[in-house]
Parts: C-alpha cells; sequence; structure tokens
C-alpha cells in the first residue's frame, strides 16, 4: 500500500465521513419520504431501484475507508482489506449518473422521469457519484485492482438484471417503468436484458478506466 501524507488522510477521512453522513440522510428520505412534500412511498419498494442499491453500495465502501483512514491517521498498521467494496460503489453510481445524464441530455428535459423527479436525485445521481470516484481516486488508501476484479460491478449490475425479470414474471411492482405518470412504459422480458446488457457493459468500461487511473496512482 502507497504511504499517504497526514493532509491526505485527512482529506479522505473528511471526505469519506461526508459521504457517509449524507448518503444516510439521502437514504433515510427515499425510504421513509419523511421531507415535506413527499408522497407516501411503501419503503420496501425503493430497494428494487439500481439509484438506491448503487448507493448502499457506496455507503458501506466509504464506511470502511474511513475506518482505515482513523487507524492509519492514528499511526496504527492498516490493510485496505475492503478496498474494493467502495470500488464496486463507485463504479456503480458512476453507471447511475451516466445514464440518467445521458437521458437528460438526448431528450432535453432536466425533470426527464422518476430518475430526476425522485427524492434526492441530484444527490444520489451526481453528488455522491462525483464525490466516491475523486476520493477514491485522489484520497483513498490505494491497492492494485485485478483485472478480474471490475467483474463484481457488472456483476451486480447483472444480478439487478435478475431482480427484474422475477418481479416482471412475478407481476411485482417495477421500478422506473411504473413511474412515468398516467401511462406506464411498455415494456417485455426482453427490455430488461437489453437494458442489463448495456448497463453491465458500461459497468465494464468504466470499470477498465478507473482500474487504469487507480494503478497509476498505486505506483
Amino acid at each position: 500500500m502507497k504511504t499517504r501524507s497526514k493532509n491526505v488522510i485527512i482529506g479522505s477521512l473528511i471526505t469519506n465521513a461526508a459521504l457517509v453522513l449524507v448518503g444516510l440522510f439521502g437514504m433515510s428520505v427515499v425510504l421513509f419520504r419523511h421531507l415535506p412534500g413527499n408522497d407516501a412511498f411503501p419503503w420496501y419498494y425503493s430497494l428494487t431501484y439500481y439509484t438506491n442499491l448503487s448507493n448502499m453500495i457506496l455507503i458501506v465502501g466509504a464506511a470502511l475507508c474511513l475506518k482505515n483512514d482513523i487507524l492509519e491517521l492514528a499511526l496504527k498498521k492498516t490493510k485496505p482489506v475492503f478496498f474494493y467494496v467502495k470500488f464496486s460503489g463507485v463504479i456503480t453510481t458512476l453507471v447511475t449518473m451516466t445514464t440518467v445524464w445521458i437521458a437528460v441530455i438526448f431528450t432535453l428535459n432536466p425533470t426527464f422521469g422518476v430518475a430526476l423527479n425522485g427524492s434526492m436525485w441530484l444527490l444520489f445521481h451526481t453528488i455522491c457519484p462525483l464525490s466516491g470516484v475523486l476520493s477514491f481516486l485522489f484520497l483513498d488508501a490505494k491497492e492494485n485492482i485485478r483485472k478480474i476484479q471490475i467483474l463484481a460491478p457488472a456483476g451486480l449490475t447483472i444480478a439487478y438484471t435478475v431482480m427484474m425479470e422475477i418481479l416482471y414474471a412475478t407481476g411485482g411492482r417495477i421500478p422506473y417503468v411504473s413511474d412515468f405518470g398516467d401511462e406506464p412504459m411498455q415494456v417485455n422480458a426482453w427490455t430488461f436484458v437489453i437494458l442489463g446488457l448495456i448497463e453491465s457493459g458500461l459497468a465494464t468500461g468504466l470499470g477498465f478506466l478507473v482500474r487504469f487511473l487507480n494503478n497509476k496512482k498505486a505506483k
């Protein structure tokens, strides 16, 4: 592990602590809708959204990196064993951010669907992903990422696709699809397969890019 200066450790500690605290607040909003103006929504529905699940992984990863920062600042010998949890959170939240903002650009509509109308959209679609990747690359403790470890974010995306297929097959409430006003989007089982392949491919591409930048910084 490359040695970090005290200032870098402190910067990492502050950023990871902020990610955890702000992320937990945002997650409480999407789960329990406690802010004024938020419609009632069963909390477990929020667990079917890729955006929320990816940010949960990022929050856990930031918490683990925060623990490492505290130990390292206290001059205790440490090793970022759970380094790759934040990596997975960074990549999956970047997938969220990329797909949402591509949709915004192509539709020229800043209120595109539920992706931008939902609670905490700016936090989970932009602020957390950017803060996560920047802190990961420039502040967090470094270890080389192996090529096979890039499969983790892509695997999580594929697992999410399988969950969507199960919801569709069992007649459950499908996230995003059911959120477009009075006329829900028309989809079939192949819709989720195609979207899953696109997003898992995007996760793989982003994984290789972040891996290249991380490993370059780790040397």
